[in-house]
C-alpha cells in the first residue's frame, strides 16, 4: 500500500511539473505577442493624441542618433494620417532572439491595421523589445506607414530598414507626379511640332516591335489634336495597376497616367502607359501606350468604359486610333 501511494505521488508530481513546463513554454511563446500588443497600444495612443514627445520616446537611443530629422518625421506622420482613429489591430508577428554571453536581443516585426473615419492605413513596426547586448538599441527602430490601397512593390524588410519614420506613398507619389508631368510635356511638344521622330523615340523597343500602323496612327493623332495647350492637370486619383517595384538590385516603375489637357480649341483626356525605368526588362523602358480623346465625348463616363481604356485585356500598343480598331 505504501508503495502504491509513493507511485501515485510520483505520477502526480511528474504531471504537475510537465504542465508547468508546458505552461512556461506557452508563456514564452506568447510573450512576443504580448510585447507587440503592448507596443501597438503605445504607438496608437501617441498618434491619437498627436503627442510628439510620446512618439519620440518610443524610439531607441540608437534610432534617434541615426535618424535624419525625427522631429520632422513625426510631424509628417501626423500630417499624413487623415481622420480620427476608429479601430486598430495587429496583423502578423515575426522576429527572433540572439543570445550572447548570457545576454539577449529580441526583435519583433509586425503590422498594425489602422482604420480612421477617412482612410485605412498600415504601420509596419520593427521593434527591439529587449536588447541587453546593446541597450541603446532597445526600443522601436522603424515605423513604416502607408495606405492599405498602396499598389507598389516591396523590397525585403532588411533592405527597407530606416531609422525613424518612413512614409511610403503610392508609387512614391512625388516621384511619379514629376516623371508623369515631364513625359506629358515631351508628348505635347512632339504633337504640337508634328515631330514624328521625337514621338517615336519615346516608345520602348518592346512597344515599337508590337505596335501596328504606328506611322499612320501618329499622323491621325497630329491631325486630331488641335490648338495650343493652355493648361493641364494630372488626375492623381487615377493610379491604374501601377507603382514602383524593387528587388535588392533592380527596379521597375510602371506608370499608367491620366491627364486632363486643355488647348485654346478643345479639352482632351490624355492617357499613357509609361515605364520610365525597367531594369528587369530594359527593352520595356519607355512609352508603351498613348491614347488621346476629346473630353466632351467622355464626359460623365466611368473610366473603365472608355473604349481606349486598357481594361480586360484591351491594350493599345503605340498610338490609339479609333479608325484602326
Amino acid at each position: 500500500m505504501r508503495y502504491l501511494i509513493i507511485i501515485l505521488l510520483l505520477v502526480v508530481s511528474l504531471a504537475f511539473f510537465s504542465s508547468c513546463k508546458l505552461g512556461l513554454r506557452a508563456i514564452m511563446f506568447d510573450d512576443g505577442g504580448v510585447k507587440a500588443d503592448r507596443r501597438m497600444e503605445q504607438i496608437i495612443s501617441a498618434i491619437n493624441d498627436k503627442d510628439s514627445e510620446a512618439v519620440r520616446s518610443l524610439f531607441s537611443k540608437k534610432t534617434l542618433d541615426e535618424a535624419d530629422d525625427i522631429e520632422s518625421e513625426i510631424h509628417s506622420l501626423f500630417d499624413y494620417l487623415h481622420g480620427d482613429i476608429d479601430s486598430w489591430e495587429r496583423d502578423g508577428l515575426s522576429g527572433g532572439n540572439t543570445r550572447r554571453d548570457g545576454k539577449i536581443t529580441n526583435i519583433n516585426r509586425f503590422s498594425i491595421i489602422v482604420n480612421t473615419d477617412k482612410e485605412i492605413y498600415k504601420i509596419y513596426v520593427i521593434d527591439y523589445s529587449i536588447d541587453t547586448i546593446n541597450p541603446e538599441n532597445e526600443g522601436v527602430y522603424m515605423l513604416e506607414v502607408y495606405k492599405s490601397s498602396y499598389s507598389g512593390g516591396w523590397d525585403y524588410w532588411s533592405n527597407r530598414m530606416h531609422a525613424g519614420i518612413r512614409i511610403v506613398k503610392d508609387g512614391n507619389e512625388q516621384e511619379v507626379a514629376s516623371i508623369a508631368t515631364e513625359r506629358l510635356e515631351e508628348i505635347i511638344k512632339a504633337i504640337q511640332n508634328k515631330d514624328k521622330d521625337a514621338l517615336i523615340k519615346m516608345f520602348s523597343e518592346k512597344a515599337l516591335s508590337e505596335s501596328l500602323n504606328l506611322d499612320e496612327n501618329i499622323k491621325y493623332l497630329f491631325d486630331f489634336f488641335e490648338g495650343n495647350v493652355t493648361e493641364f492637370a494630372w488626375d492623381n486619383q487615377y493610379r491604374g495597376a501601377g507603382g514602383i517595384t524593387r528587388s535588392p538590385s533592380k527596379k521597375v516603375i510602371r506608370m499608367p497616367t491620366l491627364f486632363f489637357v486643355s488647348t485654346d480649341k478643345q479639352d482632351y483626356l490624355v492617357y499613357f502607359l509609361n515605364y520610365p525605368i525597367d531594369e528587369f526588362n530594359p527593352n520595356n523602358t519607355g512609352l508603351y501606350s498613348l491614347c488621346i480623346v476629346k473630353a466632351e465625348d467622355n464626359a460623365n463616363v466611368e473610366i473603365q468604359t472608355y473604349p481606349w481604356y486598357p481594361w480586360e485585356g484591351r491594350v493599345t500598343v503605340g498610338v490609339y486610333n479609333p479608325g484602326m480598331e
